[in-house]
């Protein structure tokens, strides 16, 4: 059905800037084939219409599709969230983590949107929707507003998921399909409520094709030589959204500055604070500061593990399975962190773990640690994550 897209109007929601690499090669390749696409934004702390403009992609906001004969509608839905939120703001230490401003903004937003993605479906009347996942306010009232009107709704796996497992129970409450990577993450749904006739495997929608282009590309020759460690051995440490004390980190960043030719690069997770990411930085002692280069939005953490000759974590990370599928080895570094989430990597047998002064040690010792991991079980853990 060389023209089955053609014509056919799809919405997409679309929010931060490393979320989006899954959605658009789909919604290109549909483009490619006829398809009208049409991307969203909501209203966020964190501007969701920055990601369209720096990626330059058009869109429309939800907020565009409210008018004023909506506002008693809108002041409805406020006064009910807000009565609903009051409770919780005298009792739950979880909601007293932000300022009262914030959340009473965070709360009229939502009611607003909660209107706007209802107005958006009737108005534009599209034969699909894609949202990335259920799992934030955005994404559930954009696929519950679309099921209402009988618009099929397709959303992607996020992430590994790991953690409090139950948290995702409702996580395909409205969707028509949810594609994930692997058989286990099916498995791991569908133990947690999730219809098991909804959710798809089908492998990753971009890992491949970011592959492919480093290759073409070189991109690891390139950064090497932009970097001058085209003949060093490159240690990528790769953070979460919580940075850990940097004295934790001390060993490592003794070991890189005492060896010959080791380069350490850190990468901070786009969920962190700037001014914490700053702070951070300026306390790595001062001997060592030559031999370490951080990041934070200012390069592309794909590149990153092309050029790196091992990864590293602090926390379980979906990074930690996109190192593994560019072939790097995996090292899970065992620091003080303050949220404690398990790691299926040592369970499978994919990373080692070790201490900061264990892991610098073994790099003024030149270890291969390559031996340390087993081919065939990362290829069987790859396998199950990440093919349909």
């Amino acid at each position: 059905m060389p023209d089955f897209w053609k014509n056919k109007k799809i919405l997409a929601y679309i929010a931060l800037a490393h979320h989006t690499r899954f959605i658009t090669p789909v919604m290109e390749k549909m483009a490619d084939q006829g398809a009208v696409i049409r991307y969203i934004v909501g209203q966020g702390e964190r501007s969701q219409e920055i990601t369209a403009i720096n990626l330059g992609l058009e869109y429309r906001h939800v907020f565009d599709y409210i008018t004023d004969k909506d506002t008693a509608e809108v002041q409805e839905n406020y006064r009910l969230l807000r009565d609903a939120f009051i409770h919780g703001l005298k009792n739950s230490f979880l909601f007293n983590t932000s300022p009262v401003t914030v959340i009473d903004k965070t709360i009229h937003a939502t009611a607003m949107e909660y209107v706007g993605f209802k107005n958006l479906i009737k108005k534009e009347k599209p034969d699909l929707c894609v949202a990335l996942h259920e799992l934030n306010r955005w994404g559930k009232m954009f696929a519950f507003w679309a099921k209402k009107q009988h618009v099929p709704v397709i959303t992607f796996q996020e992430g590994l998921y790991y953690g409090l497992n139950f948290g995702y129970t409702g996580h395909v409450q409205n969707s028509t399909l949810n594609l994930v990577w692997g058989r286990r993450l099916k498995k791991m749904l569908t133990d947690f409520e999730a219809p098991a006739d909804r959710i798809v495997p089908v492998g990753n929608t971009h890992l491949s094709r970011e592959l492919a282009n480093q290759k073409k590309n070189r991109v690891r020759e390139k950064k090497r030589k932009q970097y001058n460690c085209t003949d060093g051995f490159v240690v990528l440490l790769l953070f979460s959204g919580e940075i850990p004390q940097i004295q934790e980190l001390h060993p490592l960043f003794e070991a890189v500055a005492a060896s010959e030719n080791k380069h350490l690069f850190i990468k901070f997770h786009p969920s962190a604070k700037f001014t914490q990411v700053r702070e951070w930085i300026s306390l790595i002692p001062d001997h060592c500061k030559s031999s370490i280069q951080s990041f934070y939005e200012d390069e592309n953490f794909y590149d990153l593990i092309s050029m790196s000759d091992i990864c590293t974590l602090v926390q379980t990370s979906t990074t930690g399975l996109e190192a593994l599928f560019f072939g790097k080895p995996l090292v899970i570094l065992d620091v003080d962190m303050h949220s404690r989430m398990p790691s299926s990597f040592e369970e499978f047998k994919v990373a080692v773990k070790m201490t900061p002064e264990a892991f610098g040690n073994a790099l003024k010792e030149n270890h291969g640690f390559t031996r340390l991991f087993d081919k065939k079980h990362v290829q069987q853990y790859l396998k199950n994550e990440l093919s349909g």
